[in-house]
């Protein structure tokens, strides 16, 4: 991706249409509660693209919206932030006008610049908004603050949305009961039924030494117990996005590639390998430990539903980070002993504490490091319901961007679709050389078998 161009016209403002929508039936107003996970991503916007679509019209859109949000306001797509900023108002009466000021008709994408022109208009949206859409010619976009939720919630709406406006019935899982305290019911469902778990989650931690030495690997240290103070210089954020898509045959490539080379480990675990490689010969440093996010759904009790954040970041730290089979094995080590939950769980005490937000830094290392944020959200169903235009030739693009990250980090979100993976990085453009970011994506996506070779056989 290429850096922003101060010469490009900014795209002509989103417009609200003007045709009318059917009020919503009045009732009460619900003061919904915001759960820990929600409250800790809050602030935090995801930005999506979705396109080439065969689209409705914004009014049938927006008498979508109103549709899903009053059969189930837990699905997020009709609600407002709180005055507290810890809860949610889900008000029937003011729901057309709420759903109607949430879509909007916008120019299109630029088509040299997908995920550039996708960054810039995330930083243009109203953070007091948790949910907004955009018609952008044959693209929908998506803006998403983090408290709605996490990359279920995120794949599941748009196509939820786009059917119902199509004249297709309500999806079933609206109508799932969801979790009340999700995180309390997987301590109790996974710890308090089999303490052994809690134990292994204690012992799964790494020994402090070991990310110090990590760390002072990563930046060149000589001495990894007494690191020197890193120089920096002034910063203030830039967010960038750069995507690309490995098509299916290269993902069969590489998937055959693990099966006679690196013991069948996962293709997340390959992946990371694949991503670090990529990046370091294009010229951007990278940390040993990479940070893998899980989904934590997998230790609720069976049944339970969670649309809200049920997620954490956890770091992958082994001997060799250029080793998939390793990386599979910590991956698979860290689900079995429910380390993730355990996190979570630390965060969100931490999170209770916290009297003010986490300052944004205003200083960033002369000589950046990117520390690796994988989220793979798999293979998507609903992604694949969405009405694709069917153009021979015609590419498909899912682009996925974090508007805030940390000033070092380098976050990469990914999700399958139709055998092809989509891939976006998301980082700050003034950190590291959105070039060399975007050289190393291509480098993925166009010679993934460069990238698996053993460098010593290079």
């Amino acid at each position: 991706m290429s850096t922003p161009r101060e010469d490009l016209a900014r795209p002509t403002p989103a417009r609200p249409d003007t045709a009318a929508v059917a009020p919503a039936p009045a009732g009460p107003v619900l003061r919904l509660p915001m759960a820990i996970g929600d409250r800790m991503g809050r602030g935090g916007m995801i930005a999506c693209a979705f396109g080439p679509l065969d689209l409705p019209d914004r009014t049938a859109i927006v008498d979508a919206l109103v549709r899903i949000s009053t059969a189930s306001p837990e699905s997020r797509a009709g609600l407002a932030f709180a005055a507290t900023g810890s809860g949610w108002i889900h008000d029937p009466a003011g729901l057309a006008a709420h759903c109607a000021g949430a879509v909007s008709i916008a120019e299109p994408l630029d088509p040299d610049d997908l995920a550039g022109d996708l960054c810039r208009r995330a930083l243009d949206i109203d953070a007091d908004r948790p949910l907004h859409y955009q018609l952008a010619g044959d693209y929908l976009l998506q803006f998403f603050d983090h408290s709605v939720g996490d990359s279920v919630l995120l794949l599941s709406l748009p196509a939820a949305i786009l059917g119902v406006a199509a004249g297709g019935p309500l999806p079933e899982w609206l109508g799932e009961r969801t979790a009340r305290h999700p995180l309390a019911d997987a301590v109790r469902h996974t710890f308090l039924r089999h303490p052994g778990q809690f134990l292994a989650a204690v012992n799964a931690r790494q020994d402090p030494r070991a990310e110090l030495d990590a760390r002072a690997e990563a930046v060149g240290l000589p001495d990894p117990v007494r690191p020197r103070p890193r120089e920096t210089r002034p910063w203030r954020p830039e967010p960038a996005f750069s995507a690309v898509t490995i098509t299916k045959d290269s993902a069969k490539l590489i998937r055959s590639w693990s099966r006679k080379h690196a013991g069948g480990a996962s293709f997340t675990a390959v992946l990371t390998m694949m991503l670090r490689r990529a990046l370091e010969r294009s010229g951007v440093p990278v940390a040993p430990a990479s940070t893998l996010v899980y989904d934590l759904r997998r230790y609720l009790p069976p049944g339970s539903t969670v649309f809200g954040n049920f997620i954490t970041g956890i770091p992958l730290r082994v001997a060799n980070p250029d080793d998939p089979e390793q990386l599979d094995a910590r991956i698979q080590e860290t689900v079995a002993s429910a380390r993730p939950l355990a996190a979570l769980l630390a965060g969100a005490a931490k999170h209770r504490l916290r009297q003010a937000p986490v300052p944004v830094p205003d200083r960033v290392p002369v000589d950046p490091v990117a520390t690796l944020v994988l989220s793979n959200a798999g293979v998507s169903r609903s992604l694949q319901q969405l009405p694709w235009t069917r153009t021979e030739g015609t590419p498909h693009h899912a682009i996925f961007g974090v508007r805030t990250v940390g000033a070092e980090q380098l976050s990469v979100l990914l999700t399958i679709l139709d055998g092809d993976v989509h891939i976006t990085a998301t980082f700050h453009g003034n950190v590291f050389d959105p070039a060399a970011v975007a050289g190393a994506l291509r480098l993925m996506a166009a010679e993934p078998e460069t990238l698996l070779l053993d460098p010593a056989d290079a």
